[in-house]
């Protein structure tokens, strides 16, 4: 006979929004300081990557509020426990993204530099991200009317915003431009970036 006895997956305990509430606002600076520490012992990654202070505060208070929302006290498992591995979590992902498309990016680096004849780019010189100033100078130097449009055609069609390159023909479509064009315009500033004295030093 059946037991009556319910069957089926435990269903996940949501804290009342005023528990929720106390929690994260009693736990803000464990969140806060745990972003600033990593912050500070990674900061010119991070600065590197456009990303402040600010920013990582902002996932890691994301992350307390979901720990808050979702802490089970019957787990007998204190609240800053829990919201710690939440926090870290969300802070690691934040760091592993960044490190994976800064991967990419050098990635990309290396490829147009050997294309336009830098056999053996120097470590220092990727490691400092050498290429993008010399590119930066080239089109503020550049006579062409469409400076900012032209950087963005250029660094997309080698990857080297995104670590995935554009070809030719989706560009046009992008910037309403023939593929042709957009081939005469690379090819230009990969010129101008060739007879760059940096440039030619490593050539």
């Amino acid at each position: 006979m059946p037991s009556g006895k319910k069957t089926g997956t435990k269903k996940r305990i949501i804290n009342h929004p005023e528990i929720a509430n106390k929690l994260f606002h009693e736990h803000q600076a464990l969140a806060i300081g745990r972003a600033r520490n990593l912050w500070l012992k990674h900061r010119d990654f991070f600065q590197r990557n456009a990303i402040d202070c600010d920013d990582l505060e902002q996932h890691a208070l994301m992350a307390l509020h979901n720990a808050a929302k979702n802490y089970d006290p019957s787990r007998k498992v204190k609240f800053s426990t829990i919201a710690v591995t939440y926090i870290k979590n969300e802070l690691y992902t934040v760091y592993s993204r960044l490190s994976a498309k800064k991967r990419s990016s050098n990635i990309a680096v290396v490829s147009f530099l050997k294309n336009i004849g830098v056999k053996n780019p120097p470590r220092d010189f990727l490691l400092k991200g050498g290429l993008m100033p010399i590119v930066n100078e080239v089109l503020e130097n550049s006579p062409d009317k469409n400076k900012e449009r032209d950087k963005l055609i250029f660094l997309k069609r080698f990857g080297l915003i995104e670590g995935e390159a554009k070809t030719a023909e989706e560009l046009g479509a992008e910037y309403k431009m023939t593929r042709q064009n957009v081939n005469m315009l690379v090819k230009r500033i990969i010129g101008r970036i060739r007879a760059h004295p940096e440039i030619k030093k490593l050539i």
